[in-house]
């Protein structure tokens, strides 16, 4: 018998982080500890990033590990690389959002 292919959030955001990557963004899910760890690790040259870090990802999905449990936030180097990511994670179908403010981050909600 086949098992039914379930295209889990975490398929969503994998996917969705692929095509960021070929706009020339880095892009990481949950590999640094915090915001200030992925920020620095992430942007050490001019090269634009998205990512969420291990807290986040905790956060978010929970034991589960696939599907998100409570929003998701990702932190990004410029406006215009927000702008880009919430796009292509939309594309994706994702729920996400962003105010245009570059203090806030990149929310993914449930």
């Amino acid at each position: 018998m086949h098992k039914e292919f379930v295209l889990t959030d975490w398929i969503r955001i994998t996917r969705a982080f692929n095509e960021i990557e070929g706009e020339g963004i880095i892009t990481d899910k949950g590999n640094t500890c915090c915001q200030s760890c992925g920020a620095h690790e992430l942007g050490s040259d001019d090269t634009p990033y998205v990512f969420f870090h291990e807290q986040d990802e905790l956060d978010a999905f929970g034991d589960d590990a696939e599907t998100l449990d409570s929003d998701l936030y990702l932190s990004y180097s410029d406006a215009g690389t927000a702008i880009t990511a919430v796009g292509i994670l939309r594309d994706h179908g994702l729920q996400a959002s962003w105010d245009g403010d570059i203090n806030r981050r990149i929310r993914i909600a449930v």
